[in-house]
């Protein structure tokens, strides 16, 4: 049977930064994983203005129990004013939904 989890996305301005969240995130068992990518180039506006930017997208697995928890801490910890945060909830494995689970806390 599969299980949910939930996968949030978001970006961070230096490779730096990811992984400060990425391990706070772990660490602190409000994450069970935290993948970071590669350097892309954000186009967007804010307040007004055009931007391009390098950024570090990061994609964090967890359970529902820890996500209002979760939010808090990456608003704590993130340098940007607005970051981005897309939460999608995702059909896992029941080992993989397990795990995670196991590796989380509210």
């Amino acid at each position: 049977m599969k299980k949910s989890i939930f996968k949030v996305e978001t970006t961070c301005p230096s490779i730096e930064m990811a992984e400060l969240i990425a391990n706070t995130l772990v660490f602190e068992k409000l994450a069970a994983c935290v993948q970071m990518g590669s350097e892309i180039r954000s186009v967007y506006t804010w307040k007004g203005k055009a931007y391009k930017e390098a950024e570090i997208p990061i994609t964090i697995k967890t359970s529902g129990k820890s996500l209002e928890r979760l939010r808090d801490r990456v608003s704590q910890l993130h340098s940007y004013e607005c970051p981005q945060w897309i939460i999608t909830e995702v059909s896992a494995s029941e080992p993989y939904a397990d795990w995670v689970e196991e590796n989380t806390v509210p």
